[in-house]
């Protein structure tokens, strides 16, 4: 339950428009004093992200040496928010002069270099431009022993301590303790208190500074206490100061919580009036909430969304990013793309491609990868295909290339003739490995085949014969093991020679841990492919080898360059899955079970991922034997905090056949709760489970009826489209 308080007489405004949702309006029969009620309507217009204020009522309150100073400050903080960068340093400077004539305290003086200072970053920033010290930075260093601003920096520490104790309080809460409300309110009054001092000292910088605190505490908050209503006016708050990296984070993070604020209306913070006007950090601010609420965007909205992207791509390039609208806007519409008619935007990027930078181009092939092709027409698609290919040098990420030509080739076949030809011709030469992957996405004729299969193979083998005791570890890069598997599932030739060499690289104690996984899953692949083709194949070379060698293959070297990322229990779990899919009894059914236990709530989540993955093998191997643990652990993890744990769990759940009326009943109720989800993960694993048994069954009960009648009005496009093909 939220700690934020209702509206009551001890309210502060910023609880005021919090809860109301910032529809208040100010009355001045609530206000003692007529200066407070003006630093009130300036502390709205502030936290509201407006660009107009009414600072000349304040002026009048102030000790007449100060007066003409703040006004100075005020009128160059709205020429800053409204983006007049230019006119607004002439009017600081004059501010200063002011202070010197009038012998004002010094901590007023370096209040106003600062925010020079700062204007002159964000000049720079604009222009792209790196400067380690501004003119006014060194007029700042003569005057460090003024740094101290007493009664801002009074109630900003006074603040922020309350939310690190307010956070120690509850952490430290048993699980009995009753509590009565929280500190918010006081951290918030003494925040307030801080502002008001910085909106009558006209100080930019402390606005600016204390407006992004108030952001940070109200996050702090909304996570303590579960408020969605505190982490929405926390992003909007980080949104107004232009904090992309805070906004994109928070969106991404808090989503589950965030999303119930604004779904149903998706255009509503877009239109915000913040937003409003051509600044370019306020068009990006744009793109990413478009980004994010792509498919959640009503169809008669689409037309107004892409008009608005379309025109964005016509905006000039920038390095920055965080004012860069060309690139934002591609960006942006990854889930728009498929949902309009999108030659005219297709020709648009070609002709981008054609005259813009590797950044840009870098990020139009990542779109690219987005598109379902089989709504482009063939004329199109083939244009693009040769004008990707043949401009592909120098960009970035080459993967992305291969990755746009292949999902063309699903859609139509026959147009790549020519490019594949100059793609085999170009692979003879440097044995490129973006090439190789993407032959090994469809079968190919036997002796390219052999080209291809025999360059991996000789790549691993070199690969194991280096790793040894010391020796360096590389990271990244496609997996040649997952290169080999594609190739033998599209295939269906599995080369004798490959095993062995397998067997190599899983006794190597030298190897890295990373590769022996990519190596047992890439074989798991190989035996469930083609109805089992491999299968018998695989058991009668590797079963064994797996009795004799399970130790070994568990010894390896772990290339924990960014930290620990629980390779060991990924491993251990991957290994006994493959034995279990060969059909191994290195171990016991209940000695493997016990692992799923053991690891089941590993604070790593791809190990926990790992676990429904081994249930999942156990299910399909020994069926109903261990039918009540499988069920028992399956349900426990739909609680998971992982949306990809929960999800692949009700879908494992939803999809057992024949389970006693008792679970049957246990799973229908835990799937009609999973609907209302926040994640479209977890609604779509539901929807693939209903798909099974729809496949399975002659007719669908009337709970799944239920749950399909809900889950086709989904907000998210995809969803719908999913339910719509089970439907059929």
């Amino acid at each position: 339950m939220s700690n934020v308080n209702e509206k009551d007489k001890n309210s502060t405004l910023l609880e005021d428009y919090i809860f109301y949702n910032g529809e208040i309006t100010l009355d001045r029969f609530n206000y003692t004093e007529e200066r407070d009620y003006i630093l009130a309507k300036l502390m709205l217009s502030l936290i509201s992200g407006s660009n107009s204020f009414d600072y000349e009522e304040l002026i009048i309150y102030l000790p007449h040496k100060l007066q003409e100073i703040v006004r100075y400050r005020w009128k160059a903080i709205t020429s800053i928010f409204n983006g007049e960068y230019d006119a607004a340093e002439p009017l600081l400077l004059l501010a200063l002069e002011k202070v010197k004539e009038n012998r004002i305290e010094k901590w007023i003086k370096r209040d106003i270099l600062l925010d020079l200072r700062n204007l002159e970053t964000i000049k720079y920033n604009r222009q792209g431009k790196v400067v380690f010290e501004t003119p006014h930075q060194k007029d700042l260093k003569a005057m460090d022993k003024w740094n101290y601003r007493p009664s801002i920096d009074w109630s900003l520490e006074n603040s922020l301590f309350d939310v690190v104790k307010e956070n120690f309080s509850i952490c430290t809460d048993g699980p009995h303790t009753v509590r009565f409300g929280g500190n918010f309110s006081t951290t918030i009054d003494k925040i307030t208190n801080a502002f008001h001092t910085a909106i009558t000292m006209g100080s930019f910088t402390f606005i600016h500074i204390i407006r992004e605190r108030i952001a940070y505490i109200l996050f702090n908050y909304g996570k303590l206490y579960n408020d969605s209503r505190l982490l929405f006016h926390s992003l909007k708050l980080f949104m107004i100061e232009n904090n992309v990296t805070a906004t994109k984070k928070i969106l991404n993070s808090e989503w589950n919580n965030l999303s119930k604020e604004f779904i149903d209306t998706p255009t509503m913070l877009l239109n915000s009036s913040f937003l409003e006007g051509e600044k370019p950090e306020n068009i990006v601010m744009k793109c990413i909430l478009i980004q994010k609420l792509g498919p959640y965007f009503y169809d008669e909205e689409l037309s107004e969304i892409s008009a608005f992207l379309n025109a964005c791509l016509d905006k000039p390039f920038s390095i920055s990013t965080n004012i860069d609208i060309k690139r934002n806007a591609i960006i942006a519409y990854k889930d728009i793309i498929n949902r309009i008619n999108n030659s005219e935007i297709l020709d648009k990027l070609i002709q981008i491609i054609d005259k813009e930078n590797h950044l840009v181009k870098d990020e139009i092939y990542k779109l690219m990868t987005n598109i379902n092709w089989s709504n482009v027409s063939k004329d199109i698609s083939e244009q693009l295909a040769l004008n990707i290919y043949r401009k592909r040098k120098g960009i970035l990420r080459g993967e992305n290339v291969y990755s746009i030509l292949f999902s063309i080739k699903k859609s139509h076949p026959d147009i790549l003739n020519e490019i594949e030809n100059e793609m085999i011709k170009e692979w003879k030469v440097n044995q490129s490995l973006d090439i190789n992957l993407y032959f090994s996405t469809h079968k190919i004729i036997e002796p390219l085949f052999n080209d291809f299969i025999n360059d991996i193979l000789n790549n691993i083998e070199s690969n194991n014969s280096k790793m040894l005791k010391g020796s360096t570890i590389s990271v990244g890069g496609i997996s040649l093991y997952h290169l080999w598997a594609n190739h033998t599932i599209n295939s269906s030739i599995l080369k004798s020679e490959a095993i062995d060499l397998y067997k190599k690289v899983m006794v190597n104690p030298y190897q890295t841990s990373t590769n022996k996984l990519d190596c047992v899953e890439s074989i798991i692949r190989v035996a469930e492919s083609n109805d089992g083709k491999f299968l018998d194949l695989l058991k009668m070379r590797l079963g064994p080898f797996f009795k004799t060698n399970l130790q070994k293959i568990l010894v390896s070297r772990k290339d924990n360059l960014f930290g620990p990322i629980s390779d060991d229990e990924r491993l251990m779990l991957k290994l006994f899955e493959l034995l279990v899919v060969l059909e191994v009894s290195a171990f016991s059914p209940d000695e493997i079970l016990s692992k799923c236990i053991e690891y089941g709530s590993h604070t790593n989540v791809d190990v926990r991922e790992g676990t429904i993955s081994l249930i999942h093998a156990i299910i399909n191997k020994f069926s109903n034997s261990y039918e009540q643990f499988t069920m028992q652990y399956l349900y426990s993890k739909t609680y998971d905090t992982w949306y990809k744990v929960r999800g692949d769990a009700i879908y494992l759940l939803g999809s057992i056949p024949e389970v006693n009326k008792e679970w049957e009943s246990i799973i229908q109720r835990r799937m009609f709760e999973l609907i209302d989800d926040s994640n479209s993960y977890v609604r779509s694993s539901i929807i693939a489970s209903i798909g099974e048994r729809n496949t399975k069954d002659k007719y669908l009960k009337k709970e799944f009826k239920n749950m399909i009648a809900i889950l086709k009005r989904d907000r998210h496009y995809k969803l719908r489209n999913q339910v719509s093909n089970i439907l059929k």
